[in-house]
């Protein structure tokens, strides 16, 4: 009885040997990436794990959208290289739990090193907050802002109602050529209609107000600055950044903000 026992034991063995290497299940993840270049020359390539996700990114061709990788054992590595002049902009090991991240690389100033932000899955806003921040690069502005953000409720197209009167979220110490973090500001679905959001600089050295930047006009934006964001522009993601621009025509200096990333 034992002999059929090893017997069949033995037969078993040699079958699972002739069927091939054991497989071993890979760890996958996906990622998207996005990135702002100033200078619109530059061109860099960018790295996971050694492997070549974008080899050609710069201000025409600048992102991935949701690409399955590997993920490797233990922290994850990341390059991004500067193909022009063969400098490393960045090299770093991340820890990265979650099976979804996305990266953003901005670039404020022409000869300016590149500044990495990162989004894994689980650290975006709760559905009724998001993050904002600023950025700028304008050498006219001062090399530090506080910007003033309001929210105004429209009774109609001309006439602003609730909401002039204090702001819903200040930025401090916004620097020239740099991000400097994100600020949570309640959200809800499309921001209700009829609603604009403008805000108010100041030089935040002297903490005196910029030339025609004290005051907010969401109806005609001739005062103070206006913030392009639509009813739905922040429905599906958690954090995004917006540039600050200063305008002049004639006499008459405006300013205004787009969105630059988000995510």
């Amino acid at each position: 009885m034992k002999r059929n026992i090893l017997l069949v034991l033995f037969i078993c063995l040699a079958a699972c040997k002739k069927e091939g290497n054991l497989q071993v299940e890979k760890n996958i993840m996906e990622m998207s990436a996005t990135s702002y270049w100033a200078d619109e020359t530059a061109v860099s390539a960018l790295t996971w794990n050694n492997e070549v996700l974008l080899d050609s990114m710069s201000k025409t061709k600048s992102s991935i959208n949701r690409k399955i990788v590997e993920k490797g054992n233990g922290k994850q590595h990341l390059q991004l290289k500067n193909l022009k002049s063969g400098e490393t902009w960045i090299d770093t090991l991340l820890d990265i739990p979650a099976s979804f991240v996305s990266f953003t690389i901005l670039q404020f100033e022409k000869t300016g090193k590149p500044q990495f932000l990162l989004n894994a899955k689980g650290e975006s806003s709760s559905p009724d907050k998001r993050k904002v921040g600023f950025s700028y690069s304008d050498p006219e502005l001062p090399e530090k802002l506080t910007l003033e953000l309001y929210r105004v409720k429209m009774l109609n197209a001309i006439t602003p109602g609730e909401g002039m009167n204090a702001p819903i979220a200040v930025f401090e110490n916004l620097q020239r050529g740099k991000f400097t973090g994100f600020t949570t500001i309640d959200y809800f679905a499309g921001f209700e209609t009829g609603v604009r959001f403008v805000f108010k600089l100041k030089d935040a050295a002297t903490n005196t107000y910029l030339p025609n930047a004290d005051q907010i006009d969401p109806a005609r934006y001739a005062k103070g600055g206006r913030m392009f964001l639509t009813a739905t522009a922040l429905k599906d993601i958690g954090s995004a950044i917006f540039d600050i621009k200063r305008a002049v025509n004639g006499t008459a200096i405006t300013y205004s903000s787009t969105q630059l990333a988000g995510f």
